[in-house]
C-alpha cells in the first residue's frame, strides 16, 4: 500500500515527528500513549473508531532512521500475529515536504479493505496535524 502526502513545512520540520515517538504521539490522532521500553522500541496505545465501535489497541514498535536518505522505518507488532512495516520517504517540494508512504502488512491473515481506508484517513489526519503544530 502506498499514500502520497505534501506537507507545507520543511523536512528539518516534518522529520523529527516521524523520528521521535513524543512528538509523533503528539500529533498522531489516534495514538494518545507511548512507553519507551528499550533503545528503539515502544509500546503504543491506540484507539481507533470502527463506525460507532472504539478499537483499543496496544501494541510494540521500533522506529528507525536514516537520516541521509530522509527516512523512518517503523515496524509494529500487533499480537504476533500482524506485522506492519511503514517506511516515510521525505523529500523536498519547494518550501514543503512530500512524504511518500510504504505501507506493507505480513500476517497470515487477509487485510480487509477498510485496514487500508482507515490507515488512509488517519494517515492524512496526522500529516494534516504535523503542517499546522506551532502554527498560529
Amino acid at each position: 500500500m502506498k499514500l502520497e502526502f505534501i506537507v507545507q513545512r520543511p523536512i528539518g520540520q516534518v522529520f523529527p515527528f516521524l523520528a521521535n515517538a513524543e512528538q509523533f504521539v503528539r500529533v498522531h490522532p489516534a495514538i494518545y500513549r507511548y512507553e519507551h521500553m528499550s533503545d528503539q522500541t515502544y509500546r503504543f496505545y491506540e484507539t481507533l473508531q470502527l463506525g460507532f465501535i472504539p478499537l483499543h489497541l496496544r501494541y510494540t514498535a521500533t522506529i528507525s532512521t536514516n537520516t541521509d536518505q530522509n527516512e523512518v522505518h517503523m515496524r509494529a507488532n500487533l499480537l504476533g500475529i500482524v506485522t506492519i512495516d511503514i517506511l516515510f520517504a521525505l523529500s523536498p517540494k519547494e518550501s514543503a515536504t512530500f512524504v511518500q508512504e510504504t505501507i506493507t502488512f505480513k500476517t497470515f491473515l487477509p487485510v480487509p479493505f477498510f485496514v487500508k481506508t482507515i490507515f488512509s484517513n488517519v494517515h492524512r489526519q496526522l500529516f494534516k496535524n504535523i503542517e499546522a503544530d506551532g502554527k498560529g
